[in-house]
């Protein structure tokens, strides 16, 4: 999967227009408080490439593959993130205060991510 080049079109989108926008090549699916209803189907039938799905303090990472969503360990948009990577940064998340946890994952990320996306982590909040 290669990096779409279209993230300053969608900064600071609102709502995602499929007629006009390509579906997001990532979505993160937070479910902290109870079960709610699995998602999957509706990113496949948009597009989604990947999806990062926090449940019950765990972290799994879905990617298409083969007409299906596959579990993986590891990203296909940041290969060199891992699904107890993403479970370390939101529990450190928890205890940091905000500023401080944004500053860890772009050093993460500067240190980590490839190439393509490591300049995205550099955007003042």
């Amino acid at each position: 999967m290669r990096p779409r080049r279209d993230a300053e079109q969608m900064r600071g989108v609102r709502v995602i227009d499929l007629s006009l926008h390509h579906a997001p090549d990532l979505v993160v699916e937070i479910d902290d408080i109870h079960l709610s209803l699995d998602k999957l189907d509706i990113y496949a039938r948009v597009g989604v490439a990947e999806v990062w799905r926090w449940r019950n303090g765990t972290v799994t990472i879905y990617a298409w593959e083969s007409g299906r969503y596959a579990e993986r360990s590891m990203s296909v948009a940041f290969p060199t993130l891992t699904a107890t990577v993403l479970e370390n940064l939101v529990l450190r998340s928890r205890t940091m205060r905000r500023p401080d946890w944004i500053r860890l994952v772009r050093e993460w990320a500067q240190h980590h991510a490839p190439p393509p996306y490591r300049n995205n982590f550099l955007v003042a909040e």
